[in-house]
């Protein structure tokens, strides 16, 4: 009796424990990282216009075709070492990836200057039910545009103004 006793304890422990395809995960402290994308403005010599001095970050206004749409000034980062591959995101612009195949924002610099780029990207799935739109292309007057991946998932446009 007692045997008997002790398999259906060892069964109700056993079957309590579920595996919901998330490979051990504990979802309530999954802490994923998600896609940035960054935008260099640059000169016909390839100068970035931050950098120079030409344009200023608090003259900027970023508009895009869906809620949330905004951006933030990525600065110098002092702190990196000079050659690291995070240095090629010093002064750029942070744009804003939302849940969307494809998306656009428009960048103006004064009231009458602006510029469009509109992004797609891929459906990526990850543990715990959770997904993201990771940008593959890009393009800006009517042309595609590289999209340099600078990890982790950190991608940066290059556009010459």
């Amino acid at each position: 009796m007692k045997r008997i006793l002790l398999f259906f304890l060892v069964c109700t422990i056993l079957s309590s424990c579920t595996n919901d395809d998330d490979n051990g995960i504990d979802c309530r402290l999954f802490d994923p990282a998600f896609p940035s994308l960054y935008v260099s403005l640059v000169d016909e010599n390839g100068e970035n216009l931050f950098e120079n001095g030409t344009m200023n970050p608090d003259s900027l206004r970023v508009n895009g075709n869906f809620e949330g749409a905004g951006f933030n000034f990525n600065s110098a980062n002092e702190f990196a070492v000079p050659d690291a591959d995070i240095r090629k995101l010093d002064n750029t612009i942070g744009l804003a990836v939302p849940n969307l195949g494809t998306f656009q924002h428009t960048i103006f610099w004064s009231q009458n200057d602006s510029i469009v780029v509109g992004v797609s990207g891929e459906l990526t799935k990850i543990p715990c039910n959770i997904s993201y739109f990771t940008p593959i292309n890009a393009t800006y007057k009517g042309a595609q545009i590289t999209l340099t991946e600078v990890p982790p998932l950190q991608f940066l446009l290059v556009l010459e103004l």
